[in-house]
């Protein structure tokens, strides 16, 4: 906080957002399943109460995400995101107003060592050698210059199941 105030201004957050918080709720609560399409552009405008425009914008950032496919003429379509290589979730919130990159990078901080402990605990041999076996496919990408978010995904996802 600034000047001595109690309170600091309320931070906007752009209404495509909003509705891609809220979409992506209701395809975790699973009332919209992978591979599912979703009601009609006018009719989820209609039912957000947005306009059509806000709404799109929303639907691209969640075909950028992967969180969903859009077909021309077709319709939008939730995508089964453990099969496809989409981006997390999480990088939606990049698209967030404000230093909410800075808050998910202290959440990282908190929450990745203790992942890393418990997987230490309790790892079989078989996740260890995914593990590895995810370690030594990045060194070899990053040898090539060859960036993958899906790579990073892998071992994050590997070590949880750990």
């Amino acid at each position: 906080m600034s000047n001595g105030a109690l309170v600091e201004p309320v931070r906007r957050s752009r209404l495509s957002h909003q509705i891609v918080l809220q979409l992506c709720e209701v395809i975790r609560q699973g009332r919209f399943r992978a591979g599912g399409q979703l009601p009609p552009e006018r009719e989820l405008a209609d039912q957000l109460r947005v306009s059509r425009s806000s709404l799109r914008e929303a639907l691209r950032t969640m075909e950028s995400a992967g969180l969903v496919e859009s077909h021309h003429g077709g319709g939008t379509f939730v995508r089964d995101a453990v099969s496809c290589d989409a981006v997390s979730p999480l990088a939606l919130v990049l698209q967030a107003p404000g230093d909410t990159v800075g808050d998910l990078w202290e959440i990282r901080l908190i929450v990745e060592p203790e992942i890393a402990a418990r997987a230490a605990l309790r790892a079989t041999g078989e996740d260890l050698a995914a593990i590895d076996g995810l370690v030594d496919r990045q060194e070899a990408a990053l040898d090539r210059e060859d960036v993958s978010l899906g790579l990073g995904r892998d071992f994050h996802t590997a070590r949880a199941y750990a």
